[in-house]
């Protein structure tokens, strides 16, 4: 999320109908105020609350988003910039899926923000 913030994410599989919010086939939901591991306010680790065991990371701490507290209606956020990522492990692959992000972009002037995109997760 380009200049955004994420206070939580949500990815399920999707049986390509309805928009209902994630609750069967939930795969991963990641949450800024759970299980989260930080240092000097760089995030590493990010947990998966939806117990698949699912582990979001990042080794290289240019490439780490933020910890902000009570950025975001006084619940903590995820601040992406940019160059930053997380990599998940193991590797989620579903055909047809469905992401829920509760963020804002924090660059009114923009008039597109990316929240998935091209840019790979390895540490380079």
């Amino acid at each position: 999320m380009a200049g955004g913030l994420a206070h939580s994410v949500a990815l399920r599989q999707s049986s390509g109908s309805g928009s209902s919010p994630p609750q069967t086939g939930l795969l991963l939901w990641l949450r800024a105020d759970a299980d989260v591991t930080s240092s000097g306010g760089l995030v590493s680790r990010w947990l998966d609350q939806s117990g698949n065991g699912f582990v979001a990371s990042m080794t290289v701490a240019a490439r780490q988003p933020s910890l902000v507290g009570g950025a975001l209606n006084g619940l903590p956020v995820i601040r992406f910039s940019g160059a930053q990522s997380l990599g998940l492990s193991p590797f989620v692959s579903p055909t047809r899926f469905t992401v829920l992000v509760v963020g804002k972009n924090s660059k009114t002037a923009d008039t597109f923000s990316m929240i998935l995109g091209p840019g790979g997760n390895a540490p380079q």
